[in-house]
């Protein structure tokens, strides 16, 4: 590219012999110390990872990026090719918290930001500081290689990926990623004809805010700086790529079942998520940043007189604070029910937004519970461990009906009436109060009907389908997360 040429050249007269001796140390150098600094973090929105070149960095960018971001509350973690850079003007030496190479994937981040500067041409390709032996060019590639892994994750999965003034041509040009979006910066022929290479549509505007994509020219820093902490700010995103078509329409959130084709043990109650039909195999992800509060397989089978007793088959069940809190809420459970075998977390782990957690389980198979391939996802108000009113209900109604247990072992004994009332007796038990004055103590968590796997205890709760009142306990998730994402 004819600008990036002319910035090579810069490399001929900007490395003292000092810097240079750095550059080699930092081949080796994996600064165990720092990456531990790193993964303490601080209280913050979360990290984003800013790249800067090995030198010629614009230090004035990277100034205004990283003031921006922390003053927006984000922890900024620097990347680079190596581990000691150098920009322009002269600001010293900036020490990089994680060479590119070693960040294995974007879990960790909210998003990634190119800062500019002619030094920025080395992530074209094969551009290095002249006479770098062997072991720096390898180190170099190897990072150039994974930072282009990095924004095809970041960009699938719906987080923020920025550029500015060289970067877009030298770092998203090159790649595939940018094929049909709007993006701009430094741009004469050379790079003119890289975008018009890789699919992009320049548009020559001083900042342009194509989704999650954010790239301007030097004249638009501080708009580039607003349009990147507005798009690293947003809270929720869908679980996976083609949401919307999946849906089918609008969609069969609180839908009650009615064809004659419908399980029995399913007409007549209302579904409490969103259907997303989509290939077996799709990656699915949490919506946000939270807790897994339950990952584990719950078999459909099929009894000795051939009735099927329908269950989730692998589901994932996450919780998320809402900050600020939403009236009345301050926290909501993303549900991913229908999943193949390899499920990716584990309950207690904790996930950040975007992250890859499943995928769709294959059609029909014992994986997925039996049911064609598709992604059954809902978004349930309140924490994970609560006393649902759906759940609640069921109960007194039951104690009406057939009873409910009441004494304590050995003792117990079935009381059938009215219960007067109820409440919290412990994080996973409710107490209900007979009209009698006898009390039944009724564990929230649902054990699984299989005879042979046994899951892990289920909240009462969670389940594709219920009356219409527990309709409301649910949330739209293609609008809720529209509106907050």
């Amino acid at each position: 590219m004819e600008g990036m040429k002319r910035a090579s050249v810069i490399w001929k007269t900007a490395l003292p012999a000092a810097f240079f001796a750095l550059l080699l140390l930092a081949t080796t150098s994996n600064c165990p110390a720092e990456e531990a600094k790193e993964s303490e973090g601080k209280e913050s929105k979360g990290k984003v990872l800013l790249v800067i070149a090995t030198v010629n960095f614009a230090s004035e960018e990277y100034k205004a990026i990283r003031e921006g971001l922390e003053k927006a509350g984000f922890q900024v973690v620097v990347g680079c090719t190596v581990r000691n850079s150098r920009g322009i003007p002269d600001i010293g030496n900036v020490t990089a918290d994680r060479v590119l190479s070693e960040v294995k994937d974007m879990e960790l981040y909210e998003g990634m930001v190119f800062c500019g500067g002619p030094g920025m041409s080395e992530y074209s390709g094969e551009n290095f500081p002249p006479g770098s032996p062997d072991s720096l060019k390898q180190s170099i590639r190897d990072s150039i290689s994974q930072a282009r892994k990095l924004v095809e994750e970041a960009l699938r999965s719906e987080k923020a990926v920025g550029a500015i003034c060289l970067a877009p041509a030298a770092v998203l040009a090159p790649m595939s990623a940018i094929k049909g979006r709007r993006v701009t910066g430094f741009a004469q022929r050379e790079e003119l004809a890289a975008f018009k290479k890789a699919g992009a549509l320049y548009t020559g505007r001083p900042v342009e805010a194509d989704g999650n994509l954010i790239t301007a020219k030097v004249e638009g820093m501080e708009g580039f700086v607003k349009s990147l902490v507005a798009a690293l700010s947003i809270p929720f995103v869908f679980p996976c790529e083609g949401y919307a078509q999946g849906l089918k329409g609008k969609g069969n959130f609180g839908l009650q079942i009615s064809s004659a084709k419908a399980d029995e043990a399913f007409k007549g109650s209302y579904h409490l998520a969103e259907d997303v039909w989509l290939k077996a195999g799709t990656a699915v992800k949490s919506i946000a940043n939270g807790v897994v509060a339950y990952s584990d397989f719950s078999p459909t089978w099929t009894d000795k007189d051939k009735k099927v007793h329908w269950n989730l088959g692998n589901v994932i069940i996450i919780e998320h604070e809402l900050s600020p809190a939403a009236k009345d809420l301050t926290h909501v459970c993303s549900v991913y029910m229908h999943l193949g075998a390899d499920r990716k977390v584990k309950e207690g782990d904790k996930v950040g937004k975007g992250q890859a957690i499943g995928a769709i389980g294959m059609d029909k198979s014992d994986e997925n519970g039996r049911y064609p391939a598709h992604l059954h996802f809902g978004v349930h108000k309140g924490p994970y461990l609560q006393l649902s009113p759906g759940w609640k209900r069921d109960k007194i109604e039951e104690a009406a009906a057939i009873g409910l247990p009441v004494g304590n072992p050995p003792d117990i004994r079935i009381e059938k009436g009215k219960i007067v009332d109820v409440k919290l007796a412990g994080k996973t038990t409710a107490e209900f109060t007979f009209e009698s004055g006898s009390v039944a103590r009724i564990g929230l968590l649902m054990q699984s009907s299989s005879p042979d796997y046994k899951p892990a205890d289920i909240m009462g709760w969670c389940r594709g389908y219920g009356d219409k009142e527990t309709v409301e306990e649910w949330l739209r998730p293609s609008e809720w997360i529209g509106k907050k994402g």
